[in-house]
């Protein structure tokens, strides 16, 4: 009986690919793959077959989760999905790292060498789970797998012509929720549990709203300074997209739009824009003119790595010949492209060329056959006791979203992951025996057929 994989999927936009092709490298080694919805797959946790539950997170409320998810029968890995891009790394450490949460994990698989240290040396009593990995998002990223997103680019470029790109990330103070939301989700989520974390909080919401408005009177000077171009507009998943159509009302030239993957948004665009934000470093390594635009600067809140591999430009007038000096010569010199290289080294595993997936993979088959040995070895009465307990509380749920839940999880067809796995076929090879069935709404079964 082959073993079982879920994998839960929170922002379609951001995790959908990757995810994707860490599911059908898993069917290929033998795991059947159930895929979906988070919250959904949460939910209804009880009712599914028990094996290895990939989370997205460490953070203090994921230790009960987890907790809960052995009782059930199941073993748990997890990355950090903001592990990546991070500010100030003892704020990092507090908000999204939990000892706990991490002792329950069978392993933890980290971006690079310097996240890696960081939990290691933070937790070191569990050092021994966190593993250093890379992460599938950035195996799309690479010469070779980056070409399944080449179509899309090229209807992008047909639609829009030459375009600039500008990626937002300001859900801090521009939140789908509305005012204040960002810090109320963060007290729910048990991560501010200080006055010190409160105010650290503040004061990050604080920088950001200042960048909000310098970037709310940037967009319009843009526009007016190249008007040959369009201006796509992307804010962040959790943003208030509304915000952003009303401050660009007027302006023909700008589209405000959340649409797919990124990937082929920034292969297509002639130049991309970002203050601290991953697609800054997403555009970097598909070797495409990135610039950080940074009129407020802060050592304490700024995300260093995505502005680092960046051209940096602090005032307006110094971004505009920036965007100017870019679609003249978009190419970065050979110095430039090795110091920036050399700085990513620290931050993103390259595995000598192999994937992300492939590895993760191997630690996760070793999840699935300690579970196995374990129905072997122990008593199981007690995690069927408490599934079956655990059923008597819920039915079936069906998912109930909030308009904020919808905005990052729309809803998924079994025909688009079908496309997106024939996307990896066609420029891999691999993955022609994969099938993938629809077996509830929004979730779905990949396996070898």
């Amino acid at each position: 009986m082959k073993p079982w994989l879920l994998i839960p999927i929170e922002t379609i936009v951001r995790e959908l690919q990757s995810k994707v092709l860490l599911s059908c490298v898993a069917a290929e080694t033998g795991f059947q793959v159930m895929i979906g919805d988070a919250l959904f797959l949460r939910q209804n946790l009880p009712w599914f077959p028990t094996g290895v539950f990939l989370d997205k997170s460490i953070s203090p409320s994921r230790a009960k989760r987890f907790q809960h998810f052995q009782k059930l029968g199941y073993r748990v890995a997890a990355w950090c999905e903001e592990g990546l891009t991070l500010i100030d790394p003892d704020e990092y450490l507090r908000r999204k790292i939990n000892p706990e949460a991490l002792q329950r994990t069978d392993y933890f698989f980290a971006w690079g060498k310097n996240q890696a240290d960081l939990v290691r040396n933070a937790c070191p009593q569990h050092n021994g789970r966190v593993i250093e990995t890379g992460n599938p998002r950035m195996d799309l990223l690479n010469r070779d797998l980056r070409k399944v997103f080449l179509k899309d680019a090229e209807k992008l470029k047909k639609r829009f012509g030459d375009f600039i790109q500008i990626n937002l990330n300001f859900s801090l103070c521009n939140h789908k929720k509305g005012e204040g939301a960002y810090i109320s989700e963060l007290k729910k989520a048990g991560k501010i549990r200080t006055k010190f974390d409160e105010a650290f909080s503040l004061g990050w919401v604080a920088h950001k709203s200042r960048l909000f408005g310098y970037f709310k009177e940037a967009i319009p000077e843009i526009s007016r300074a190249f008007p040959d171009r369009m201006i796509i507009v992307r804010p962040h998943p959790s943003e208030n997209h509304d915000t952003w159509k009303k401050e660009t009302e007027g302006l023909n030239n700008v589209h405000v739009l959340h649409e797919g993957p990124v990937a082929p948004w920034l292969m297509a665009a002639d130049v991309v824009i970002h203050n601290g934000c991953t697609t800054g470093l997403e555009t970097f390594m598909l070797e495409r003119p990135v610039i950080a635009y940074q009129p407020v600067v802060s050592d304490i809140y700024d995300a260093h790595l995505p502005n680092r591999v960046s051209d940096q430009v602090y005032s307006l007038e110094t971004l505009i010949q920036g965007i100017r000096r870019r679609l003249n010569n978009p190419a970065l010199s050979v110095n430039e492209r090795s110091q920036r290289s050399s700085y990513v080294r620290n931050f993103v595993s390259d595995n000598n060329g192999k994937w992300a997936c492939d590895i993760i993979v191997d630690h996760l088959w070793n999840s699935s056959m300690k579970l196995i040995n374990e129905r072997k070895a122990t008593n199981i009465i007690k995690n069927n006791l408490h599934r079956m307990s655990a059923r008597s509380f819920t039915r079936w749920k069906k998912s109930d979203k909030t308009e904020y839940n919808l905005q990052k999880f729309p809803g998924l067809s079994v025909e688009t992951i079908k496309e997106v796995i024939a996307g990896f076929n066609s420029v891999t090879g691999r993955f022609s025996n994969i099938e993938c069935f629809e077996t509830r709404k929004w979730c779905f079964v990949i396996s070898k057929n």
